[in-house]
């Protein structure tokens, strides 16, 4: 028997991964499972980032996206979750850091189990298809204060972030006469391990409650850096999605302008690029 090499398994995987259409069709029939549950039982979510920009201008997914984000206000989410661990949906699973050990990401993902996903950067945690749920938590009264709060959490996050990337924990001897400090600080942050950074996150942000404040956000996310007000949530529109439709804002174009500018301009040929770096394939 001819044994593979690691190159072999590579371009063997690369031929059984999904085409993206494919990714994007199970991630549109997670998001119908889920949100019948936000509807059926009043949990409140809008589409977001770029799956909301794929709604206005494509009226469905942005042909390059290979995934699907939706906010939540910090109570719906706990509640959300909660019912979906009491009531799990067939072939789904929730991960996050509450329930997936070493689960890297501040957000809770919801994975379709019939299908792996392998990560070029984040540590393995053997996942499936998915789609994103943000959590949105307080953060100031006043909008130059809410830009702001971001970087009550920015350490966290940061060592959230480095201690979940997997060029992040590697540990050379070489390394360590080079750069004694750097290797330290990975080999506390490998000793101490991802869920302690999690809980120092989380911690933070929650003390920020989403109904006290007029400003909120997703101040666990690196990538996020949005800021909305609370009464978005109450004000929202269903509109077409592929075959189906969902919740936004009705402030959707100031939300996107917050994050993006003009949305509504297609980026250049070379930049419609799905951006995830991972590959996904049935199980």
């Amino acid at each position: 028997m001819v044994k593979r090499t690691n190159k072999d398994n590579v371009e063997y995987m690369q031929q059984i991964s999904l085409k993206i259409e494919e990714i994007q069709e199970v991630s549109l029939r997670i998001l119908k499972r889920i949100t019948s549950v936000c509807e059926e039982h009043g949990f409140r979510y809008t589409l977001a980032f770029g799956t909301l920009i794929g709604a206005i201008r494509h009226k469905g997914f942005i042909p390059w996206d290979d995934d699907v984000d939706i906010l939540m206000p910090r109570p719906d989410y706990e509640r959300f979750i909660l019912y979906l661990t009491n009531h799990p949906i067939e072939d789904l699973k929730v991960f996050n850091w509450k329930c997936v050990k070493n689960y890297p990401l501040g957000i809770t993902r919801i994975c379709d189990m019939r299908y792996r996903v392998l990560e070029n950067n984040f540590i393995d945690f053997d996942h499936g298809i998915f789609v994103d749920v943000y959590p949105v938590d307080g953060l100031a009264n006043s909008y130059n204060d809410a830009k702001k709060a971001f970087d009550r959490t920015a350490k966290e996050r940061d060592e959230l972030f480095m201690s979940a990337i997997k060029k992040y924990r590697e540990i050379r001897l070489v390394e360590f006469f080079k750069n004694p400090r750097l290797t330290l600080s990975k080999l506390r942050r490998r000793i101490l391990g991802i869920c302690y950074y999690q809980r120092k996150l989380e911690e933070k942000v929650i003390k920020y409650t989403f109904e006290d404040y007029k400003y909120v956000g997703v101040p666990n996310w690196n990538w996020a850096r949005i800021v909305f007000e609370r009464d978005w949530f109450n004000d929202r529109v269903k509109v077409p999605f592929e075959n189906d439709e969902f919740y936004i804002t009705k402030h959707y174009d100031k939300m996107l302008r917050e994050e993006y500018g003009d949305y509504m301009q297609l980026p250049p040929i070379e930049k419609r690029v799905y951006h995830h770096g991972y590959i996904a394939y049935r199980r």
